[in-house]
């Protein structure tokens, strides 16, 4: 390819070549017309059948003409277009600060990987607006300016040879891309606007460890890598991120495109909380008290499933990931992925892994389960005529937990405890119940509105049934008793939970993501009650997992014993939390997991239920 230099192409006099791959060759070229270099990326006519020619070039002309009316300080500009010797090629800004790929190799720290990749994802989010797509982003696309500003270049190349959907345009009928940074379904010849997102999130990753999450000597064996392991933690490579930015890697890096974020204005929003110090969450639950707003988004006006062009970002009516009664569907699993793009061998291994998993759902894991897990048990006593349901005087729904005594705590900490016969809510306080008390005067707004994915999550109508947040400990009080009620104390809410046989999770003894929002699952909160598996013993549900949850208790030493000679609760002075919550890891969603904090903190992953003993009216 070294033929080109000293050539003229056009008007264009070729210096030097700069980089090549599997699809095109860029090179330094000085414009003479207009007196300026300029980059000419020329596409290697083996990229696509002889007999496509005619087809290739029509398109390349269409393409180009859109990208060219592109102008996003972010995006690399493209000035002109042309075709030589059959050979496609584009005319674009000249950058002399090479690109990314040059400053990779090493871990970078998450707040420079970060203040880097936020430009290419909002000049991203401004090509979405228009509908174009870029489909193969990676380090070597994103080049480096003189003042060391990142820019984003080769929009549309895979594009034009990928072909439409009756034809593909490439000699090989594969899908166009990079297969390191490829999203799950591009395998299959599909791409999506979450697409980009999954190869921004790939080459976040790289930044921040130095290395890629799915590397191989062939694209089929990073294909498998790909569909059947999981996303191999940072901390694995002994890279200590907070826990917001591995969240941030976790839903980007979904192998179901619905799980990922919504859009490119979500991914935005959330780069930009990671550089808010106010909303930086490293593990710690903080206040809210002086909390700023979350930056607004750019409004998105693309064709598919897009923000509101408010200043806030909600999920539409057609957001795959919720149906309309709000329930999510489960993930595919990665072998899915595998089954649709390798053919019958793959298949065949799903259909052994689905037989394991029925012996293991009907016969091993009833075995390891305590009996009644996930259902009200019948060997609980009733009470007498004490109904198991009843809904109170605002029409919430609330569980009977029957009386007597239980074993609290686990290990050195258990101990017995009575308690008599009460109601404990069914679900979380959602956003909807919370605002009739607001509006009545007797509950103050949450302190904040957003969740950890949206900056309008108290509002929006989507999630109405969604637990509320960012209410203290205070708040929490004040609606339980406009209510007639109270918040449990630590007990009742264990008992609920666990129940008299100790189990560890609310529907049995194992772990199940599946059966709890935890550890990072769904990216977000979800609606009450999404888990129809994972209620405990007397059908209350999210003991475990989505938001945590206020208790009345003060935090006593655990087990308190008020003749052991320790601090007494008043001079401590601060609440309890329980159950943990979708930002948990799973080793600590054990029921008897607790936290403590002050009452007036609050939190987007703090929530709340009421209790009241049976024989209140």
């Amino acid at each position: 390819m070294a033929d080109f230099i000293g050539k003229t192409i056009g008007r264009y006099h070729i210096l030097e070549q700069l980089g090549e791959g599997g699809m095109a060759m860029v090179f330094k070229a000085y414009d003479t017309r207009l007196e300026r270099e300029v980059a000419l990326k020329v596409i290697r006519r083996g990229a696509f059948a002889p007999e496509l020619l005619e087809e290739v070039l029509k398109r390349f002309e269409r393409e180009a003409k859109s990208l060219a009316r592109m102008s996003h300080p972010s995006i690399v500009k493209v000035h002109d277009f042309g075709e030589h010797e059959g050979a496609p090629y584009l005319v674009l800004e000249y950058l002399p600060g090479g690109t990314l790929k040059r400053l990779l190799g090493k871990p970078l720290p998450w707040q420079e990987a970060v203040r880097l990749l936020l430009p290419v994802a909002r000049g991203l989010a401004y090509a979405h607006q228009r509908g174009i797509l870029h489909r193969d982003i990676k380090p070597a696309n994103i080049l480096i300016t003189e003042n060391g500003e990142p820019m984003l270049s080769d929009f549309g190349i895979a594009k034009i040879l990928e072909g439409d959907q009756a034809t593909s345009l490439t000699s090989s009928g594969m899908a166009v891309g990079t297969p390191e940074y490829m999203a799950p379904e591009q395998w299959k010849g599909q791409t999506l606007p979450q697409s980009d997102i999954y190869s921004m999130g790939i080459v976040l990753y790289e930044m921040l460890t130095g290395r890629k999450p799915y590397s191989a000597d062939t694209p089929a064996a990073i294909l498998i890598k790909q569909a059947t392991e999981a996303l191999p933690r940072p901390s694995q490579f002994g890279i200590d991120l907070p826990e917001s930015v591995e969240f941030l890697l976790i839903k980007a890096l979904e192998k179901d495109p619905a799980f990922r974020f919504q859009d490119m204005n979500a991914f935005v929003a959330a780069l930009e909380r990671l550089l808010d110090p106010d909303t930086l969450y490293t593990g710690k639950t903080t206040s809210a008290a002086a909390a700023p707003p979350i930056p607004a988004p750019v409004p998105s006006t693309a064709s598919w499933p897009a923000a509101s062009p408010s200043r806030s970002i909600q999920a539409p009516p057609s957001q795959p990931r919720l149906s309309q009664t709000g329930s999510l569907p489960k993930p595919k699993s990665g072998l899915g992925w595998l089954a649709g793009s390798m053919g019958g061998a793959a298949i065949l291994c799903l259909v052994a892994l689905v037989g394991v998993f029925v012996v293991w759902r009907l016969v091993l894991r009833p075995l390891a389960s305590p009996p009644g897990a996930g259902q009200p048990s019948p060997n609980f006593p009733q009470e007498g005529t004490l109904p198991a349901e009843v809904s109170d005087a605002r029409g919430v729904k609330m569980r009977l937990v029957p009386g007597g005594p239980f074993q609290m705590g686990n290990g050195r900490d258990e101990h017995t405890v009575e308690l008599p016969p009460f109601y404990m809510d069914q679900y979380e306080v959602t956003n909807r119940q919370y605002a009739d008390c607001v509006r009545e005067g007797a509950c103050q707004p949450p302190l904040r509105v957003n969740s950890a994915t949206h900056s309008s999550y108290y509002e929006a109508p989507d999630f109405a049934d969604s637990p509320v947040v960012w209410v203290n400990w205070a708040m929490a009080s004040a609606y339980c008793e406009w209510r007639g009620a109270r918040l449990p104390t630590e007990a009742a809410w264990e008992k609920a939970a666990r129940g008299t046989e100790g189990r560890p999770y609310p529907w049995g003894a194992g772990i199940d993501r599946h059966l709890a929002n935890y550890g990072l699952f769904e990216g977000d909160l979800l609606p009450v009650g999404r888990y129809e598996d994972g209620q405990s013993a007397y059908g209350i549900y999210d003991l475990s997992g989505n938001a945590w949850e206020w208790v009345s208790s003060l935090n006593y030493p655990y087990p308190y014993r008020p003749n052991d000679g320790r601090e007494s609760p008043t001079e401590i002075g601060k609440r309890i939390l329980r159950g943990g919550s979708w930002r948990s890891e799973p080793e600590f969603l054990y029921t008897y997991f607790r936290y403590e904090a002050d009452q007036t903190t609050a939190d987007l992953d703090i929530g709340f239920r009421c209790a009241k003993p049976a024989e209140w009216p």
